[in-house]
């Protein structure tokens, strides 16, 4: 695929452009992003080296400037951590799964849910409600699927969030509250060298306050399929498997996760079952 894109971004090079930081296309930009947010930050910069016209100036200055936008994002710090040798795809202390924990960024992430080959998307959007703390991220799943026998045309289908067998209606979305201190609940997608995928929902307790230390529930969910082509179920769904309490106490969710749900962590490996 990053032989693909270089080809791509040849092809959209434009010799006329004036500004030396529009070198490359927009869709490298993109690219390079979608590579560094799901954890494939040195082959972001290979591709950015190799993609990069040799008779071309400003190389340098895109490279800059790309950088100063990345250390912007407020998740700065933690796509350092995901891009980092400790947080990369490794093998857990008992061998019996390679794990990959995937976070995503504001709009559409590519991301192959179903383990078929192909590229699908995780939506993430802001709700802003205007009373603190009821702002919210929210996402939604979806899955391409090709025409084939089984359907006439290209489709894509929303994954639904099922807690139990009797919850034929499911959510088609999950909604990830903020408050201005620290983050109430929010979400992790797992990948297994085996092909299984897991969304883990962390939510803390407010027992208290919104600012202070409070005990954080992983609720575990693994995709599955309508392979029985059920009436009551979509194609894709995520259903409810585990609800695991976290060791720590925790203001921000995303710290219970970044300390608790590490691919070498075994009480993560046994948790996905």
């Amino acid at each position: 695929e990053v032989n693909k894109k270089i080809e791509e971004a040849n092809q959209d090079y434009s010799k006329d452009r004036n500004s030396e930081s529009e070198g490359l296309s927009s869709l490298v930009w993109e690219y390079m992003l979608d590579l560094i947010y799901s954890g494939n930050e040195k082959t972001a910069w290979e591709f950015f080296n190799q993609a990069w016209p040799k008779d071309v100036p400003g190389k340098e200055k895109f490279k800059a400037e790309f950088q100063q936008v990345l250390e912007a994002s407020p998740n700065y710090e933690e796509i350092k951590k995901f891009n980092s040798g400790d947080n990369q795809t490794g093998k857990s202390n008992n061998i019996k799964e390679e794990l990959q924990i995937i976070s995503f960024k504001n709009g559409p992430n590519k991301i192959d849910l179903n383990s078929d080959g192909i590229q699908d998307i995780v939506f993430k959007s802001f709700h802003n409600n205007a009373i603190l703390p009821r702002d919210s991220d929210v996402y939604s799943f979806y899955i391409f699927k090709p025409k084939s026998e089984y359907n006439n045309y290209d489709l894509w289908t929303i994954t639904q969030i099922v807690d139990n067998s009797d919850d034929l209606g499911g959510k088609n979305d999950i909604e990830a509250m903020l408050d201005i201190d620290c983050r109430i609940s929010d979400i992790r997608i797992v990948k297994t060298s085996d092909k299984k995928t897991y969304l883990i929902l962390a939510e803390r307790d407010r027992k208290l306050f919104y600012y202070s230390d409070e005990p954080v529930n992983f609720k575990i969910y693994k995709l599955k399929e309508n392979t029985e082509s059920n009436p009551n179920y979509p194609d894709y769904y995520f259903e409810k498997i585990n609800t695991v309490k976290a060791k720590g106490e925790y203001c921000d969710v995303n710290a219970a996760m970044n300390a608790e749900l590490d691919p070498g962590n075994k009480d993560l490996t046994d948790v996905l079952n």
